[in-house]
């Protein structure tokens, strides 16, 4: 595949950052591990432990204590109101205003991945071993040669993919394991994502690239040429693109067409003098959040060298950043444990 195109670096815009306009910040004294929407609040998963759930315009999150120590793996459960978390205390639970409520241990193993179908069933993994719980409370262990570093649902489907050493395997929920693939491709694979059609799967790898496939038959690619490990990836409206972390820019593969990304190059937008380090494709616009290592965040689109401020750099990393399912709610967390929430209903008021 070819190297990243080169762009002109665009002028900031002269204009204060959105957050001074319509956002709150808050400082939360622990590193911020993902930012989740879920019924129209923030969930912030914490490394201290807890959920803090934010609604626009309350001066201050709520906090529930999910684990005994830092959480380190997050996604969105199919019931609503409430997020699937994994920590190093050995608990899955699923957390709501409600309270944390345990779902699974691994005997006090860390809990290194979690995965939430649209369906109803969870995943998660410790060292080597998948646990996947169906939404009837059926469960199925399976096995790996190496230690798992991601999981993903099909969008639509009953797959499960499995990011290790040596490739992603697939899983078939409903299938005995031996109908399990293997999509091999040697090295390290540590986050995983399926296209929001389901022709997909993309992995980000522990040498600077990402690695896809085309489920139907196997077609494999490699999309290089990172400085840095691509761990944030962002499907925008439909799978058209994928958005990715790891350079000084927010790069945006095609997927469009019977071929995706294949010969084809990337698109480079918001570049900037730090590493991007997070990105979130709006729900239903061409938008694309980008957090970068310095702490600053701002809203670009494909196509348009223009970039609106949101954040300005203070050298507090973004960790995490995304929209709720309609657009409307923006946020952000920081490796310092600051919280950003905008409401972005409220531009132009």
């Amino acid at each position: 595949m070819p190297r990243l195109m080169q762009a002109a670096r665009p002028a900031p815009m002269g204009e204060a950052p959105l957050a001074q306009h319509i956002g709150q910040e808050v400082a939360t004294g622990a590193h911020v591990s993902a930012v989740r929407f879920i019924s129209g609040a923030m969930a912030a998963a914490l490394g201290d432990g807890t959920v803090r759930f934010w609604e626009p315009g309350v001066p201050e999150p709520e906090s529930i204590v999910a684990h005994s120590g830092p959480i380190l793996a997050v996604a969105t459960h199919a019931e609503a109101g409430t997020i699937l978390t994994g920590g190093d205390d050995g608990l899955v639970c699923r957390v709501g205003l409600s309270g944390a409520h345990p779902v699974a241990e691994t005997g006090g193993k860390w809990v290194d991945a979690v995965a939430a179908a649209p369906w109803g069933g969870i995943a998660f993994s410790s060292g080597k071993a998948v646990t996947a719980i169906r939404s009837d409370g059926t469960r199925r262990e399976i096995a790996t040669n190496s230690t798992v570093q991601g999981l993903a649902f099909a969008p639509k489907g009953r797959s499960l993919a499995i990011a290790h050493y040596g490739g992603v395997t697939l899983a078939d929920m409903q299938a005995k394991p031996s109908a399990n693939r293997l999509l091999a491709w040697m090295g390290s694979h540590i986050a995983v994502s399926f296209s929001p059609n389901g022709r997909y799967v993309v992995s980000a790898m522990n040498e600077n690239v990402l690695h896809g496939w085309r489920i139907e038959d196997g077609a494999d690619m490699r999309m290089s040429g990172y400085p840095s490990k691509p761990r944030s990836l962002s499907w925008s409206p439909g799978g058209a693109w994928l958005a990715t972390s790891g350079a000084d820019c927010a790069v945006l593969w095609p997927f469009r067409g019977k071929q995706g990304p294949m010969g084809k190059q990337a698109t480079p937008i918001a570049f900037a003098q730090a590493l991007v380090t997070a990105v979130s494709c709006h729900p239903v616009s061409d938008a694309v959040a980008v957090g970068y290592a310095d702490g600053a965040v701002v809203f670009a689109r494909r196509g348009d060298d223009a970039v609106i401020p949101v954040r300005a750099a203070d050298g507090d990393r973004i960790t995490d950043l995304g929209f709720d399912a309609g657009g409307h709610l923006f946020g952000y967390g920081t490796e310092g444990g600051r919280l950003g929430l905008l409401d972005l209903r409220g531009i132009g008021r």
